[in-house]
């Protein structure tokens, strides 16, 4: 069972999403509103310059590694058959 406010708590940072200088944001507001304001969390962001020399804002390392922390918890909790391959 997925708890109400699971999406957005744990989701979001697991997904490790990346926007390059806003614009990702402006397109992801037009095409899924209701879920860009979920996501897009400026307060639990941090700029990150990629390999290409272009700055982008991801969710910090401390809010990553709680997100997946707590979804290690619930995975032991509902379904301890589900292994876990790749973090991110």
């Amino acid at each position: 069972m997925i708890l109400k406010g699971t999406y957005r708590t744990y989701c979001g940072p697991a997904a490790d999403r990346n926007h390059g200088q806003g614009v990702s944001h402006e397109v992801n507001l037009g095409w899924h509103p209701k879920a860009e304001d979920l996501l897009w969390r400026p307060d639990l962001q941090q700029p990150k310059r990629s390999q290409n020399g272009q700055w982008n804002v991801r969710y910090r390392n401390d809010v990553k590694r709680a997100g997946v922390e707590r979804l290690q918890e619930l995975i032991a909790h509902h379904a301890q058959w589900l292994r876990i391959r790749y973090a991110f």
